[in-house]
């Protein structure tokens, strides 16, 4: 596995882990119910460490919210691109 391959499959479950949050936060739904979830949420935890371990070199930042490297471009915070390659 690549380096790349491992930061696109980490930001893949990188959006079930904040979507995973969301329901174990949620005050609607019963703990019982969630209860029957939660090694899947281990499972993800798990996920994201291996990747992590590929990946070796990374920010907080990248941790909480991903890679986002493509083309020569890498993404700011504002969300606008900037070219790397010079």
């Amino acid at each position: 596995m690549t380096i790349a391959e491992a930061k696109k499959e980490y930001n893949a479950l990188l959006k079930r882990y904040y979507k995973a949050v969301e329901y174990f936060d949620r005050k609607d739904i019963p703990d019982s119910e969630k209860e029957k979830f939660i090694e899947n949420f281990r499972e993800i935890l798990a996920g994201l460490n291996y990747y992590l371990s590929k990946i070796e070199v990374f920010t907080n930042q990248q941790v909480l919210e991903g890679f986002y490297e493509w083309c020569g471009h890498a993404r700011r915070s504002n969300g606008h691109s900037k070219n790397i390659d010079r």
